[in-house]
């Protein structure tokens, strides 16, 4: 009797339970279904050089089609490590995506290895180079034991609808604050600081721009 009693009051749970696993959408599923009309609307934005309007356009597509979706557990290489999915990170993760031919700001990787060192406990720091494994390891030469490197070589992956998703929607670089479940808690483009700063203020400028996102991954669930 107390056992059926006991499955009467967690029932309603375990439906609850499942459908709130049913409602969980992937990353990939909501930026295949918005980014076509997104990216007609930016470049016209940005022929204009209506750039306050691009702005806006991409935070409303972050606000309201983006966040609070899950990121795609797919393949991918680590320079340093053996870990080779997303899902092998078990942290709330700070993840840039970046390719080797884009130019870090000035300041930005030292800032990145600076937190990452001070945060390794609390946040996995990641960067995800969109490029061959020779690229990636020249690359990560740059970045401190605490950093993450991967890579994912686009000609080798097989999961090719997953790379066009995270890889040609939202340009690079692109900044991802994903908690400890893999849920997108935001995606920002970071501010750059000036060219013309000296390499003091640009660090200080760029760790007070990562700071905001690891403020949000510090309270995350």
């Amino acid at each position: 009797m107390q056992k059926l009693l006991l499955l009467l009051i967690l029932l309603p749970f375990f439906a609850w339970s499942q459908d709130t696993k049913q409602q969980e959408v992937l990353f990939s599923e909501a930026i295949g279904k918005h980014i076509k009309t997104y990216k007609k609307k930016a470049r016209k934005a940005y022929r204009h050089k209506d750039y306050e309007r691009a702005q806006i356009l991409f935070d409303s597509l972050v606000n309201h089609q983006l966040r609070g979706t899950y990121l795609d557990n797919f393949k991918v290489s680590c320079v340093r490590t053996g870990k080779t999915c997303f899902n092998d990170f078990k942290k709330p993760m700070y993840l840039m995506t970046y390719a080797s031919w884009c130019v870090a700001s000035k300041g930005e990787v030292q800032s990145l290895n600076a937190l990452a060192k001070k945060y390794k406990k609390e946040i996995d720091f990641v960067v995800l180079f969109w490029d061959k494994r020779k690229q990636a390891r020249r690359v990560s030469r740059k970045y401190n034991r605490f950093v993450h490197v991967l890579y994912v070589d686009e000609l080798s992956n097989r999961e090719a609808h997953l790379v066009k998703t995270m890889k040609h929607s939202l340009g690079l670089p692109t900044t991802f604050y994903i908690s400890q479940e893999k849920e997108i808690l935001g995606i920002e483009h970071l501010p750059k600081p000036h060219i013309e700063q000296d390499i003091k203020n640009a660090v200080q400028f760029n760790v007070q721009q990562f700071k905001k996102g690891v403020q949000v991954l510090l309270a995350s669930p």
